[in-house]
C-alpha cells in the first residue's frame, strides 16, 4: 500500500529530439565519485551529485538496467531516476492548486509541459551508505520549478535478490501542496524482451501526450516490439514482469499507476511506477487520479521492488 504519513493537528514531440533540442539552464556535472553497493552478486551504482540517478544495475556480468555512458550529464542518461513532486507532464506548466495558478518550468527538455518533477536536477546529499544500503536526501526551496518546499529522500538496499528502493517526500512548507511520485528505469531491450503488466486501465493520449480519456485492457501482454507505447496505465498494486533470452525481472510497487514507453528502434524500454495519473493536476479532481494533497509536515512514499534472475 502507498504510504501517506500526515502530521498530528499541441504539437507532438519525441522524447529524446526535445531533450537534444534542450540544455537545462542548471546543467549538471558527473560526479567524481560514483556511489557503489554489492551484495550477492549484485552491484548498483549512484550519482547523488547528477540528480541522485542510477547510473547502472547489475546481476553478475548482466546488466538488469541500462548503463549510464562515460561522462553522463544529464537524467535522460541515466538508468533510472527519481520523480518527485510529480510524475510525467503538467500541461504547459500550469498547476492551479487552491485558487492559485502557478506556472512550474520543464527542467528537462524543450516541451511545453512541465516534466518529471525537480528531483532529477538537484544534487542529493548521502545521509546513510554502507556496502549494500545507501540513504539519499534532497531539500528543495519553492522556486520557477516547483513552488512548494519539500524535503525528499531516496532509499537503495541491495538484497539477496533484488533491490528495494523506497522514495518519499515530506511537505517543509507553511502550506499544503500537492504530491506525487514515480520512479523511472530504462529497462535493457534485447530482440526478444517481452512485458507483462496485469492492468485494467490504458489512458489515451493525444498529439500533446497528455491523457485524454480511458479505456478498459486485460493487462500488457506481449512482445515490447509490438508495443508502440507512451501512455499512462492504471491497476492495483500490482507486478511488471519483464523477461528476455538473458534474465527475467520483477517489478512490484506499492502505487497503482505505470507509465510504459516503449520507443521504435531503440535499445531501452521503460516501465515506471508512479503514484498518480499523467497531467492528474489538470484533471477536474487530480485527488481521484493518484495526486496526493500533503499537509505541512505530512509524507508520501512509494516503495518498488526488484528481483531478477540470470538464464542459464
Amino acid at each position: 500500500m502507498l504510504l501517506v504519513s500526515l502530521p498530528a493537528g499541441g504539437t507532438r514531440v519525441s522524447r529524446e529530439a526535445a531533450q537534444a533540442a534542450h540544455t537545462l539552464s542548471e546543467p549538471m556535472n558527473m560526479s567524481a565519485s560514483v556511489v557503489e553497493l554489492h551484495k550477492a552478486g549484485w552491484r548498483l551504482r549512484v550519482d547523488p551529485a547528477l540528480g541522485g540517478c542510477v547510473m547502472g544495475l547489475w546481476l553478475g556480468a548482466t546488466p538488469v538496467l541500462r548503463s549510464a555512458p562515460d561522462g553522463a550529464s544529464h537524467a535522460g542518461q541515466s538508468a533510472a531516476y527519481p520523480l518527485v513532486p510529480y510524475s510525467n507532464r503538467i500541461g504547459r506548466g500550469q498547476l492551479t492548486w487552491r485558487g492559485r495558478t502557478h506556472t512550474v518550468r520543464n527542467g528537462f527538455n524543450a516541451e511545453p509541459h512541465a516534466l518529471h518533477g525537480v528531483g532529477f536536477m538537484r544534487a542529493w546529499t548521502v545521509v546513510e551508505h554502507s556496502a549494500d544500503i545507501l540513504l539519499l536526501r534532497l531539500n528543495h526551496q519553492p522556486d520557477g520549478f516547483w513552488p512548494f518546499a519539500f524535503e525528499a529522500e531516496q532509499r537503495f538496499e541491495l538484497q539477496g535478490d533484488g533491490l528495494c528502493f523506497t522514495l518519499s517526500a515530506r511537505n517543509i512548507d507553511s502550506q499544503p501542496q500537492p504530491m506525487g511520485l514515480g520512479w523511472h528505469p530504462y529497462f535493457v531491450r534485447r530482440p526478444d524482451s517481452a512485458l507483462d503488466l496485469p492492468v485494467h486501465t490504458q489512458w489515451l493520449a493525444g498529439d500533446d501526450l497528455l491523457p485524454r480519456e480511458s479505456k478498459a485492457v486485460e493487462g500488457l501482454h506481449g512482445a515490447v516490439a509490438d508495443m508502440h507505447l507512451d501512455h499512462c496505465f492504471e491497476g492495483a498494486s500490482c507486478v511488471a514482469g519483464l523477461t528476455d533470452q538473458e534474465i527475467t525481472v520483477s517489478l512490484e510497487a506499492d502505487s497503482r499507476y505505470w507509465v510504459v514507453y516503449t520507443p521504435t528502434d531503440s535499445a531501452f524500454f521503460c516501465v515506471e511506477p508512479v503514484t498518480h495519473l499523467n497531467n492528474a493536476a489538470q484533471r477536474t479532481d487530480p485527488l481521484r487520479h493518484g495526486l496526493v494533497e500533503l499537509l505541512p509536515g505530512g509524507t508520501l512514499r512509494q516503495r518498488v521492488r526488484l528481483t531478477a534472475q540470470v538464464k542459464a
